[in-house]
């Protein structure tokens, strides 16, 4: 019990509990947190910065850290007290000076714009109107002025033109552009277009503040109050200690929720809540707030001497119950049934009225109530069961300091399970045990003569007079650690550690926090006719029923879901082991117990964050040096860069969530989560762009977002230059070593080809010179002989047969010789490859030869080979093809020859083709070694649009002498 108030009191210190408005989240930072002191002026840029003017300068909030912004220049003329801010439609900041005149920050430089070097007065206000122009206030002692910048221009009025001899106080521009002005005591009013303001009849006491209502309907403060200007016009005079800075006093005036938040009173900020009767109360916050702003996202700033606070609109409201909760909740019986908690003070009674303690207990450790309207509490000693309205006390059973949960049945019989004892029921006004039931740590009852129980980690089993059945056991418990049976329209849910599940009487389904993280130690289940609410240990969350029923149809997908009240840190109560932390009360509104305290959800006020956050790249990091934002080069050598980026959604600024990628280095884009920089290492030299986007907590997101060109300089080795002179040399030794590789091929199929000329020449020599020489002598000594033999002898006709036939061998030789000399010479190709033609395919099949380039003579051999080649193709297109036509292409270019061979017959086998062979037959195979003989190009495929297509090309320097 200690332990919980502590833990209150830590969370939640007694000035933050001051502070706490009902509806409103709230936060406060002061110096210690680094917030600026005695803040005077709040603006919002279009960027979505903060910004604070001081007494000690400029500074920028981005939701989470301050940083201060120093003057371009140093000039010792200019105050270091701000008194103005106004943020202007073009993103442009402009800055009022307590002395020094106005500077206007912009594109990260905040600079001096004065008429004069030495600007006289102090600026007390400065407004921009949405056409851009600037009206600064000026009192000093030469009176007031009301400066006005348009087109970069200055012009002045004072009492001499527009205004009254009076100091003026404030200025606002209206939501129709009129421009009202504040003296003392005067009120003017300049009309658009008019060319001079108008006093209107009406008053007002010292530090004044304009302001508009949610109707439109102009209202003024000061001291004599809260004054209506539109018409009608009206006074509601308000009890104040006096302006928060004495002789130096400003108040500041806002509406929200149809209540008027009046800053810079001693007392803090003052809110009056009936504004039509113009009587009534009124409400104080206490705290020292000179200066109140509402922002783009609808969060109200208070700044002053305590500090910067923040007012957000929540549906959170907390019941104010005393002490710290002790139990979940227990629903009565029926629709509309008062609910139940019990805290370490008593038990409570929540229904449409206000919270009602009907228990004063030390402590309570369970609750359960049944028919027709009982009410069972566990006590620290006896159990006490509440009939009728009246509270009685009964014996204990054995152990009841361990009971950890109870049930009532519907014929109102009264259970306590007391772990390693068992389960007892009150009978007669006695507790005994049930035989063969198990004890368990949650207990509920099934709506009928039953009871589901569990044992953690172990089991969930139902109980009914006479039968004990497991549901679920082990490692079939995909929810881990169960803390929550629950039983709602028929189904029993059950939350644990680790997810949530369903049983419908027959399975469960599981929705497991290793699919969707947020679903971890569910406490607490609610369903209302729309939505269904959870609290776990990562908040309350909502859910749509029809998204709930696809997430059950597909447990392993995302579920859609928004969390309620993730600025307030509310989530489940980490001790507690047998939990019931949501309900829905009488009014038909969720409700839960949480880790600090028990609270109510409006529905009604639950509004979805429409705007997407702005996102900003406050800098990167490199070398030890930080750059801004545009584009940055680097040095050459540098590898590490850090950007640290923003998003400036103020609602909840630790809950914006980011994605970054570096164009050039990532795939795609990173989920940084709630990370707000992102780190690079190993970058080489180049041009990269970074690029962030954002969403806020409610997942709205800014997918423009920000962007950084940044560029590293290389090292000369590393320019595109040096990478291109070393490719080229490298290119240009590739292709040399590829030209004299093939030089030397080509020159060793050459000198082969003129080897094998010298050999036929060195035969056709030898031929003639010795064999046939010889031969022609044996001749003629055999003509000697058969001279000598006489007419009629027996011998003489085979002698002269044999002569014959040696006429006959010589003339052969003497060919043979002829034919070893013509084959030296070059061979016109056409004519070669017509006569095989010719001899091959005879009149079986038609053919033709087309010649394209300029005709040169082949070298013999090479057209020997080449003919041998073309013959072999000739012979397969007639023998298997069974093709019509085949068609011969000669074209003479100028680095090759090419000799083509098509039919248009059957096409060639593709095993064939591909194993190089058939089987039995080596014409494929000899084609193809004569072509490598060559140092030739052999193609053999299918031709177009049927039928083979043989090619052999053979290089120049080959073919021709």
């Amino acid at each position: 019990m200690l332990l919980c108030a502590l833990f209150l009191v830590l969370v939640c210190p007694p000035r933050a509990q001051s502070q706490q408005v009902k509806g409103y989240s709230h936060q406060h930072w002061d110096i210690e947190e680094g917030a600026p002191p005695d803040i005077r002026a709040i603006a919002q840029t279009r960027d979505g910065f903060l910004w604070l003017g001081t007494s000690n300068g400029l500074y920028r909030f981005d939701g989470l850290t301050f940083e201060k912004i120093e003057p371009a220049t140093y000039d010792r003329w200019r105050s270091n007290q701000i008194t103005a801010l106004a943020a202007a439609p073009d993103g442009a900041l402009w800055v009022g000076y307590d002395f020094g005149g106005v500077g206007v920050y912009r594109d990260g430089r905040l600079e001096d714009v004065n008429a004069q070097a030495r600007p006289r007065g102090s600026v007390w206000d400065v407004i921009v109107s949405r056409a851009g122009d600037v009206w600064v206030s000026v009192n000093g002692s030469n009176g007031s002025e009301l400066r006005h910048w348009h087109k970069g221009r200055w012009t002045s009025h004072s009492a001499k033109d527009w205004l009254e001899p009076e100091p003026i106080q404030s200025l606002y521009e209206a939501r129709d552009g009129t421009l009202w002005i504040a003296q003392f005591k005067s009120i003017l009013r300049l009309a658009p277009g008019a060319p001079r303001p108008e006093k209107i009849p009406e008053q007002v006491g010292f530090a004044t503040a304009f302001a508009e209502d949610e109707q439109g309907i102009l209202w003024l403060v000061s001291a004599r109050g809260l004054q209506r200007l539109t018409p009608p016009r009206t006074l509601r005079p308000f009890s104040s200690n006096g302006p928060s800075a004495g002789g130096a006093g400003r108040r500041s005036l806002l509406f929200e929720d149809g209540l008027a938040w009046m800053a810079g009173h001693q007392e803090g900020i003052i809110r009056l809540p009936n504004l039509k009767s113009m009587a009534g109360g009124r409400d104080v916050i206490p705290v020292r707030s000179r200066v109140l702003y509402r922002d783009r996202e609808g969060t109200i700033w208070g700044g002053g001497t305590d500090g910067l606070v923040s007012y957000i609109r929540s549906p959170i409201f907390p019941l104010g119950l005393k002490g710290a909760p002790t139990t979940g909740f227990m629903p009565g019986n029926g629709p509309g049934a008062p609910v139940f908690v019990a805290t370490d003070a008593g038990v409570y009674r929540l229904s449409r009225r206000p919270p009602e303690m009907i228990l004063k207990e030390l402590y309570v450790s369970a609750l359960c109530a049944g028919p027709p309207d009982l009410l069972l509490a566990i006590g620290l000693h006896k159990p006490l069961l509440r009939k009728g309205g009246v509270w009685s006390r009964y014996a204990g059973p054995p152990g009841i300091n361990a009971a950890t949960d109870c049930a009532i049945d519907r014929t109102g019989r009264a259970l306590i399970s007391v772990p390693g004892d068992g389960v007892f029921a009150l009978d007669h006004g006695k507790w005994t045990l049930q035989p063969g039931w198990p004890d368990g740590q949650i207990m509920v009852s099934d709506g009928r003569d039953g009871f589901y129980l569990n044992q953690p980690m172990r089991a969930v089993e139902h109980a009914r007079p006479g039968s004990v059945r497991t549901l679920w056991e082990g490692d079939q418990i995909a929810i881990g650690f169960v803390r929550l049976l629950r039983p709602i329209g028929g189904f029993l849910y059950l939350g644990g550690e680790k997810g949530l599940a369903r049983y419908d009487g027959k399975r469960f389904v599981a929705l497991e926090a290793r699919y969707n993280p947020w679903l971890s130690g569910i406490s607490g289940i609610a369903i209302d006719r729309t939505d269904v609410w959870l609290i776990g240990s990562e908040g309350i969350f909502r859910i749509t029923r029809t998204d709930f029923e696809k997430a059950l149809a597909n447990p392993t997908l995302p579920i859609p879901h928004q969390v309620i009240g993730a600025r307030l840190g509310l989530n489940s109560r980490s001790f507690s082991y047998v939990s019931n932390d949501a309900a829905t009360g009488a009014d038909g509104n969720p409700m839960f117990v949480t880790n600090r305290g028990i609270v109510r959800v409006d529905p009604a006020r639950i509004v979805r964050n429409p705007v997407a956050p702005p996102v900003v790249i406050r800098g990167m990091e490199a070398n030890g040096t930080t750059y801004l934002q545009g584009a940055v080069t680097l040095p050459a050598g540098t590898s590490r860069v850090q950007f640290d980026y923003v998003a400036l959604s103020l609602t909840s600024p630790a809950a914006n969530r980011y994605r970054y990628r570096l164009d050039g280095v990532d795939g795609d884009w990173v989920d940084a989560g709630n990370k707000r920089q992102a780190s690079y290492t190993a970058l080489g030299p180049g041009t990269f762009r970074f690029r962030v986007i954002a969403a806020n907590p409610d997942g709205v997101w800014n997918t423009t977002g920000a962007s950084m060109s940044v560029t590293i300089e290389p090292y000369f080795w590393q320019t595109w230059w040096f990478k291109g002179a070393v490719g080229l040399i490298v290119a240009v030794t590739l292709w040399a070593l590829v030209q004299w590789r093939m030089r030397v091929a080509t020159e060793a199929t050459r000198q082969r080809i003129e080897d094998r000329l010298v050999v036929r020449e060195h035969i056709a020599q030898e031929l003639h010179d010795t064999l046939l020489q010889g031969f022609q002598g044996l001749v003629l000594r055999f003509q000697s002989l058969l001279h000598r033999l006489p007419p009629g002898h027996p011998i003489r006709p085979d002698f002269e047969a044999t002569l014959d036939r040696a006429d006959d061998v010589l003339q052969e030789g003497r060919d043979r010789v002829r034919w070893l000399r013509q084959a030296i010479e070059p061979v016109e190709l056409a004519s070669l490859l017509s006569n095989i033609a010719r001899a091959t395919l005879d009149s079986q099949l038609r053919w033709s030869l087309k010649q394209s380039g300029v005709p040169r003579p082949v070298c013999a051999p090479v057209a020997d080979d080449i003919a041998r080649i073309a013959g072999e193709a000739l012979s397969n297109a007639l023998r298997h093809a069974q093709a019509n036509k085949v068609t011969i292409e000669l074209d003479h270019g100028r680095d090759n020859v090419t000799v083509t061979i098509a039919d248009d017959g059957i096409g060639i086998d593709p095993a064939v083709r591909a194993a190089g062979r058939k089987d039995g037959h080596y014409g494929l195979i000899g084609m193809k070694e004569r072509g490598q003989r060559l140092g030739a190009s052999l193609d053999i495929s299918d031709g177009d649009p049927g039928g083979t297509e043989v090619r052999i090309v053979v290089p120049a320097r080959v073919a021709y002498r």
